[in-house]
């Protein structure tokens, strides 16, 4: 698109006003009943908040986008703490090596969240991740500084919402990590004063501070829909507010759609079956391969013992997870518990040491038992020490 039309920020809840932006950034306002007689012929953007949003990669056989996105859930399941079925996935783009890039949110949530929009006349054309939609060139970064906010894009669909407290240590292993350092790091901030980042001064890396009047939603606004941004309104999400919309004016060819999608349901059969078949053989054939491998292992699922022990090999040839996952995991949940202050944080191997400060000790196990229930990770204890201004903590968590 060549030009933004209209810009809203779905983090807010429309009430006696809904504040919008144009394309060149101005703000605007009006009561929901007079949206529709404001904007005209404009169908909005809608923005989603990063933090609520989960970027990640799928590695998958070549197929069709239709099939692709319907494995999704599957290729993904064991990496996600939440049950795939409250879970929305949104397809990105792919690699000739069978990489593609996902965005995961919460399906029940969006949802209420586009219902009560569209209830105060909001009909988004698109909807996207906030972290997509920063400013991006290839061979830069882009870090947005704006107070409790701080958002990090890395390449063209790859990014996270940080912990402010802890973005210079987030930098320094995003650095550690890469394959190569970026060319530059362009950091846009709202605040009079640059913000320091000494993992980037360190690295030698070119950084260019860029200094934004108004708010975020302003630079958005105005840089419209950078290249690579995903659009979150597939799926169930993009079928829902339109049906009834092509069926009232369109009513025969709807019927006619209707015939024609009973024939795909029949071709979706005999496909199915098809590809059961094929299951079945790709199945044993990965029986066959894990029996070559380890002899000595009893099958229970072959498929995914494999899977583990490859993992217990790479952890102990150093590879380990991801630091960024981990700490986009386990941040979420810290992050929930007031009164909770992380002092440093290590990793090494796959393993993530947090010493942080509590109230009190209930405290330190609500969150080891809510880093298992909500992030799907192993935390243990190593250390509790009660001094005058709370506990002392010492966890160590990995994935389990």
């Amino acid at each position: 698109m060549a030009v933004k039309q209209a810009c809203i920020d779905l983090s807010g809840d429309p009430g006696d006003a809904i504040g919008w932006w144009e394309s060149d950034g101005t703000p605007r306002s009006c009561p929901p009943g007079q949206i529709a007689t404001q904007m005209g012929r404009r169908a909005p953007i809608a923005v989603l908040p990063g933090e609520r949003v989960a970027l990640m990669s799928a590695e998958a056989p070549r197929t069709s986008r239709r099939n692709l996105a319907r494995a999704l859930p599957f290729l993904l399941e064991e990496r996600l703490a939440e049950p795939v079925e409250g879970l929305h996935f949104a397809l990105g783009d792919g690699t000739p090596q069978g990489s593609w890039t996902v965005a995961v949110t919460a399906m029940a949530p969006l949802a209420r969240t586009l219902e009560r929009w569209r209830a105060a006349g909001i009909q988004p054309r698109a909807l996207h991740c906030l972290t997509l939609l920063l400013p991006w060139t290839p061979g830069t970064w882009t870090l947005v500084w704006n107070g409790p906010q701080v958002l990090l894009r890395l390449d063209r669909q790859r990014g996270l919402a940080l912990d402010p407290p802890n973005v210079d240590f987030v930098l320094e292993r995003a650095l550690a990590e890469g394959t190569a350092p970026p060319g530059r790091v362009r950091i846009y901030h709202f605040t009079p004063e640059e913000p320091a980042f000494p993992a980037l001064e360190g690295a030698g890396v070119a950084i260019e501070h860029r200094h934004c009047a108004g708010d975020l939603m302003t630079l958005i606004a105005r840089e419209g829909e950078p290249d690579g941004s995903i659009d979150l309104l597939q799926g169930p999400l993009g079928f829902q507010g339109r049906w009834g919309e092509v069926l009232r004016p369109l009513r025969v060819t709807a019927l006619l759609g209707l015939l024609w999608l009973a024939v795909l349901v029949f071709q979706g059969v005999l496909e199915n079956r098809r590809l059961e078949t094929q299951l079945a053989q790709v199945e044993q054939r990965i029986a066959q391969v894990f029996r070559t491998a380890f002899p000595d292992a009893r099958m229970v699922r072959p498929g995914v013992q494999m899977q583990q022990n490859l993992t217990r090999l790479r952890r102990a040839a150093g590879g380990g997870d991801s630091f960024l996952v981990l700490m986009a995991r386990a941040g979420g949940v810290i992050q929930q518990l007031p009164g909770t202050a992380v002092d440093r944080i290590r990793y090494q191997d796959g393993i993530l040491d947090l010493f942080l400060r509590v109230p009190e000790l209930r405290q330190l196990n609500k969150l080891k038992q809510d880093l298992h229930d909500s992030a799907g990770l192993t935390a243990d204890i190593q250390s509790a020490v009660k001094g005058a201004d709370g506990v002392q903590g010492h966890l160590r968590v990995r994935t389990e």
